[in-house]
């Protein structure tokens, strides 16, 4: 089965599909014919249920799904204006689980329709302009992050409860003793580090 749905969603043949999901996005449609028309290559190809099964395997097939995300995530980047990441601080990890939610509900469904449905949702969150990226340690971990990003995490850890100190714009000690009780709070692996799990917490 692994082998199948590999050789499948690695076939040079190409699908047209069309994007008529784009209709309802505030996001440029640029890539594609005057008909609303492109062609979906490797994964975007597959079915939601095909990209269930790679999951749950978590072998080779869902390394080539998350490459595909990865390769669509760097084009919406390039071809979209104001935009420098979409993805600001969500890791290809947490957009795979995103999308098997997706996926789990309509299985039949093609998976390039779940990503742009996901695009979707993440573009008002996206970094328009390029921002310095910053390394934040605490004890002995440590995890990069876009600069620009600090003043909100300090905005909703305050939001929550959580006094970070004064300094805005800065990774502080205060900061990381907020996000340490935050994270404790929710019963999540306290690092005082805004890992994953407590942003996708943090920010809506």
């Amino acid at each position: 089965m692994a082998r199948r749905i590999l050789a499948f969603i690695t076939l040079s043949m190409r699908t047209t599909f069309i994007c008529c999901v784009f209709a309802a996005m505030s996001t440029p449609a640029t890539a594609a014919d005057r008909d609303g028309k492109y062609a979906i290559d490797g994964a975007g190809r597959a079915s939601c249920a095909d990209f269930l099964t790679a999951r749950k395997e978590n072998g080779d097939n869902l390394r080539v799904f998350a490459g595909w995300v990865d390769g669509y995530i760097t084009a919406f980047n390039h071809f979209n204006k104001d935009t420098y990441d979409l993805t600001g601080w969500q890791s290809v990890e947490l957009l795979l689980a995103k999308l098997a939610k997706y996926c789990e509900v309509s299985p039949k469904q093609v998976f390039n329709v779940a990503l742009v449905s996901l695009a979707q949702v993440l573009y008002e969150d996206r970094l328009s302009k390029e921002s310095q990226v910053v390394r934040l340690r605490a004890g002995s971990q440590a995890i990069y992050f876009y600069q620009t990003l600090l003043p909100r995490l300090h905005a909703a850890l305050a939001a929550a409860g959580f006094d970070a100190g004064s300094e805005t714009n800065k990774y502080t000690d205060a900061m990381a003793d907020a996000i340490r009780k935050y994270q404790a709070s929710l019963s999540i692996p306290v690092s005082g580090l805004p890992d994953q799990l407590t942003l996708n917490s943090l920010f809506p």
